[in-house]
């Protein structure tokens, strides 16, 4: 099987680098679907989390407890930039994923997803 070329999205935020970085790694819980994107969806759902460092675990924590691991940090450059492998599925396989937080002014932030 030959391998897949990787997707790449931009987008514009209106917000400056470092809140940026903050909200969309240090707040996932904040923005994430959870009710449709979680790996057990509902009300249990309590908090999303990264470790801030390479090697540590982006995860999924229930209420009333347990967790749930998403993947792991690859790469940890705030705020510029942050990657980590996303194993949301059972199985050897995952997928790589790489955030880059680029200030283009004060208060305008570009966010590449690869």
């Amino acid at each position: 099987m030959e391998p897949l070329e990787p997707i790449r999205q931009g987008l514009m935020i209106e917000a400056d680098q470092e809140r940026t970085f903050n909200t969309f790694v240090r707040q996932l819980a904040a923005w994430w679907p959870m009710e449709t994107r979680a790996i057990t969806s509902g009300n249990a759902v309590n908090n999303l989390r990264v470790e801030e460092w390479v090697g540590g675990r982006i995860y999924q924590v229930q209420h009333p407890g347990g967790e749930y691991d998403w993947g792991h940090v690859t790469s940890w450059n705030p705020p510029d930039s942050f990657s980590f492998t996303w194993e949301g599925l059972p199985g050897p396989d995952f997928t790589e994923v790489d955030l880059h937080f680029q200030r283009l002014g004060p208060g305008l932030t570009r966010v590449v997803l690869e």
